[in-house]
């Protein structure tokens, strides 16, 4: 699954979560996820992170189904 970062990180701001706190429920390393949520692509084949953000997220806008990825590259949507 790809995931929007920039999405996610306006998601967990909102929430008022710490960039480290997400980084260590989903145990990686706060500039991996920092680079994410600067706009690295973020394909995600892991279920528990998956399944971790699913669950602490209030909002879901920001996983993107891979089928729709090369359409919405088509486009011009990010």
């Amino acid at each position: 699954m790809y995931i929007n970062g920039e999405a996610l990180s306006a998601i967990r701001q909102s929430m008022g979560m710490e960039l480290q706190t997400l980084a260590e429920y989903l145990t990686m390393e706060v500039s991996e996820l920092q680079g994410y949520e600067n706009g690295d692509l973020w394909y995600e084949e892991d279920m528990f992170r998956i399944n971790i953000l699913v669950e602490i997220m209030e909002d879901y806008s920001f996983m993107i189904d891979g089928e729709y990825l090369e359409l919405f590259e088509e486009l011009g949507i990010e």
